[in-house]
């Protein structure tokens, strides 16, 4: 048996058994509405001590009920012994359903936290829940009446919804704050709470995927999490339902900020065309590629070295450029200016690089003779500059 995440209370990971590839004989389940069919999903919880599930009946119908609603499990008989889901013959078919209904009802408000799909070759273990898609949460208000839970297959940003072959996610009270804790959530979850599962069912709902687009995107270098913004059309809402990718990087980009048309993100370790993948499987890719800037190595003179001019009047820029280990230049990067040797007024006392790595500074003599600008930059030292003030 497989452990979650102590955070999840009650925890449903609902296996959706379907037609094998290539398998014609395999028979097709799109429902599941008897008591006893849902409580072959009863699995133990992380203590091994299974919940209780009890096939019962009201006005309304049949349905199973799980009590204590604290730590519970439901999966797919077979699948917690299995320690990855790539060599499982399950396939869930997006020409014919797009989404899972759950039918449930609580004694007790709850919202639903953490949800994930499960997909094809995700393993089974904490840092699996960190990487696989999730999909939006959804509250209950405990009002003991019946409620329709749906979860789209295209809430999935990564992979095609054919390679989908589970469902995990959660119920907590609406006033838990500790996520860690598994005794602070028994002891905020009433010992009378139940569960109520009528039904589990496949189901086809209209909908209209999003198609991105990226039409450009700044700052074009940069350094390793330093924010570049998107600019593009059919982003997801809210933002972090997005996946962005730098390069060949299979390291998903932290979204900082964003709407349907911007997203501010920290560039990834990689250089590359920048992708965007949206809930449904749509995805943009950049036309031109972002350059990954290493941190800086040098500060190199550019220019206005060794100037000669008359005293009170300003000469021509002096400039420095910082620089990588692969001499391309760094922008955004703080350069200080400081007179260390004569007479003379600097524009700035520090500067900021452009896009090219290039910063300036414009001295005025104010006495005759020579005077040293020292031009510097945190963690690589100075150069020096020099102008000659003339009567």
């Amino acid at each position: 048996m497989r452990t979650l995440k102590p955070r999840i209370l009650l925890a449903l990971s609902l296996g959706l058994v379907l037609r094998a590839a290539g398998d014609a004989q395999a028979p097709a389940i799109t429902s599941w509405s008897s008591p006893d069919a849902l409580k072959t999903w009863v699995e133990g919880r992380d203590d091994g001590n299974p919940p209780a599930a009890q096939a019962m009946s009201d006005a309304g119908g049949s349905f199973l009920r799980i009590t204590p609603a604290t730590q519970v499990v439901l999966e797919m008989p077979g699948l917690s012994a299995t320690s990855d889901l790539s060599s499982l013959p399950i396939l869930i078919d997006p020409t014919a359903t797009n989404a899972v209904k759950v039918r449930i009802r609580h004694n007790a408000a709850f919202r639903v936290f953490g949800g994930y799909w499960l997909h094809r070759g995700t393993a089974f273990d904490g840092e699996s829940y960190d990487r696989v898609p999730f999909f939006d949460s959804q509250s209950l208000p405990g009002d003991g009446q019946w409620h329709d839970l749906v979860f789209r297959f295209s809430d999935s940003p990564f992979v095609a919804p054919g390679g989908i072959v589970a469902i995990s996610f959660g119920f907590l009270n609406p006033q838990f704050q500790d996520l860690f804790a598994i005794q602070a959530q028994g002891d905020q979850t009433s010992p009378t709470a139940y569960v109520d599962l009528a039904s589990i069912d496949l189901i086809s709902v209209a909908e209209t995927l999003p198609q991105p687009t990226i039409g450009s995107f700044q700052p074009a270098r940069g350094r390793h999490l330093a924010p570049v913004t998107i600019h593009g059309s059919g982003f997801a809402q809210p933002a972090a339902r997005n996946r962005v990718f730098f390069g060949d990087s299979d390291e998903s980009a932290e979204i900082v900020s964003g709407d349907a048309s911007t997203l501010v993100v920290d560039a990834a370790a990689a250089s590359g065309p920048i992708t965007v993948l949206v809930p449904g499987g749509g995805r943009a890719v950049s036309a031109g590629a972002f350059a990954l800037l290493g941190p800086p190595s040098e500060l190199r003179i550019a220019g206005g070295d060794h100037q000669t001019g008359p005293v009170g009047v300003a000469l021509q820029p002096l400039s420095v450029t910082l620089v990588d280990f692969k001499g391309s230049g760094l922008p955004g990067e703080t350069i200080q200016f400081q007179v260390v040797s004569g007479a003379g007024t600097l524009s700035t006392v520090q500067a900021v690089t452009d896009d090219s790595g290039l910063a300036t500074v414009t001295l005025t003599p104010t006495h005759a003779g020579l005077v040293q600008v020292a031009a510097s930059a945190a963690g690589v030292g100075s150069v020096t500059l020099t102008a000659v003030g003339v009567p």
